[in-house]
């Protein structure tokens, strides 16, 4: 990425994270190993399809292997639902893309408004306007979560 322009290494961030959320949700729908996955993903889809020219492999890979920490991204979730919501309530994409956001707000040093603002844009990509308010509502709170329990 050296000599990119800052309009390049956002675009290419943006793929990455696109890509990201893909990988989740190959894996949760096929149910593969992780390594297996990210293999399968890289070699069909980013070697091959033209939408992921730009994407940085780099990134992707950096959010795409912190995936395998021992985090309990369910539990963070989950305790900043409303009452009577839960995941099984959230379409596999959507619960794929607040994972993805709520990684990289606990591990990335990027600004969590553009965090959000990524997912969001992602999700508006596969959801209906009503799980994307709920997807967004869902990070704001949890974002608010994870700066507390930095304090």
């Amino acid at each position: 990425m050296r000599g990119c322009s800052v309009a390049q290494k956002i675009i290419s961030k943006h793929i990455s994270r696109f890509a990201v959320v893909q990988t989740l949700y190959q894996m949760e729908i096929v149910g593969t190993s992780f390594p297996d996955t990210i293999d399968n993903f890289v070699e069909h889809y980013i070697k091959k399809e033209p939408e992921y020219t730009n994407i940085s492999l780099k990134f992707f890979k950096k959010l795409i292997d912190n995936f395998q920490k021992n985090t309990d991204f369910d539990k963070l979730i989950d305790g900043s639902l409303k009452e009577g919501k839960n995941l099984s309530n959230i379409p596999i994409i959507g619960y794929c893309t607040i994972k993805a956001a709520v990684f990289e707000m606990l591990f990335e040093n990027t600004d969590t408004p553009v965090i959000i603002n990524e997912y969001i844009e992602i999700a508006k990509k596969f959801l209906d306007k009503s799980m994307v308010r709920f997807i967004n509502a869902l990070l704001d709170k949890i974002s608010k979560q994870i700066e507390e329990n930095a304090r």
